[in-house]
This record gives C-alpha cells, sequence and structure tokens, in this order.
C-alpha cells in the first residue's frame, strides 16, 4: 500500500494539481480491516470536479446497490496549500467529517506516460489517529487507496480502502 515514499534526505515533494483524477468514472469500491464488514467489489461511481486551476479536488461518491442505484453518497474534499507541499482534506459526515492537513509524501507527474501519482499522510486532530491516501492514474485507469489507523487503549484499529476506476460509459 504505502511505501517508498520518500526519504528524510529527499526534497519535499510538491504536487500542483489534481487535475488528472478529474472526471466521471466507474469501478469497484473495497474495504477492508479491523470492524469492517462492507461487500468486496462493491461498485461505485465517482464524479471528481476540480476547481482553482486543480488545486481544489471535490469528490462526490456514490456506491451502488444491485439494481446500480445510489445506496450511500459520501462527499470528499481536498485543497493544496500554495506551496503544494501540504493537502487540508475533509471528510464526509458519515465517515467522522473530519479535517485533516496532511503532508504530500508523493507527487509524479510524467505527460509522455500519462502517469500521474499522489499522495498525503495526516494525524486527525487531537489523537494519534492517522490517514493515509494515494491517487494514482495511468492512462484511463485511476486508483485511489487510502488507509486509516484509529489509536485505542486496546491497540489500532486498520482500515484499508481501495477503489479501483475506468472512464464512466468505457
Amino acid at each position: 500500500y504505502f511505501h517508498g515514499h520518500g526519504h528524510a534526505h529527499a526534497a519535499t515533494p510538491q504536487l500542483r494539481s489534481f487535475e488528472a483524477m478529474a472526471g466521471e468514472w466507474e469501478g469497484t469500491f473495497d474495504s477492508h480491516g479491523d470492524g469492517a464488514h462492507l461487500p468486496r467489489g462493491q461498485k461505485v461511481w465517482l464524479s471528481i470536479l476540480t476547481s482553482a486551476e486543480g488545486r481544489v479536488c471535490d469528490i462526490n461518491m456514490r456506491l451502488l446497490d444491485h439494481n446500480d442505484r445510489p445506496q450511500t453518497v459520501l462527499r470528499f474534499s481536498h485543497t493544496l496549500n500554495a506551496a503544494g507541499d501540504r493537502i487540508v482534506t475533509e471528510d464526509d459526515p458519515k465517515i467522522r467529517g473530519t479535517v485533516h492537513d496532511g503532508r504530500v509524501t508523493e507527487a509524479m507527474h510524467d505527460p509522455a506516460t500519462g502517469e500521474w501519482r499522489a499522495a498525503f499522510q495526516a494525524t486527525r486532530p487531537g489523537s494519534a489517529d492517522v490517514t493515509e491516501c494515494q491517487w494514482a492514474r495511468s492512462g484511463d485507469r485511476p486508483t485511489i487507496s487510502r488507509r486509516d489507523v484509529s489509536v485505542t487503549e486496546n491497540g489500532d484499529n486498520v482500515l484499508y480502502s481501495d477503489i479501483i476506476l475506468r472512464r464512466k460509459g468505457a
């Protein structure tokens, strides 16, 4: 999931834009880990809009039932700071509604190959809880992977979420 995102001696990655993720997408959503009770391979639609020259990314995520009707709608917002080395993420209130201010841990864009990747790591305010998220796009195949670690007195709870997408209607 999340490894090789830089070293102490490496320069801080700088992300310029979320524009590569913009579009209408469909695919599958998997979530697993401690206490996760969600179906595997659930159908998902994502509408991803960018603004402010790609520095703001708004995601409308629709989890679908077996008849392709939206079962759950979640919204996420990601905003790059001016330097491109931090991302402020706002999660949907249905999954905590937390605002995370995290550091960019990966930023890569190769227009020649159509590859784009970005990642961040954030600690939830007032806790030791950690969220890591990576977005990647190779051609018309975006993926989003997220790892949430909730630190409790009984140990850590870890939840992994993976979304594999393709252009809607393709």
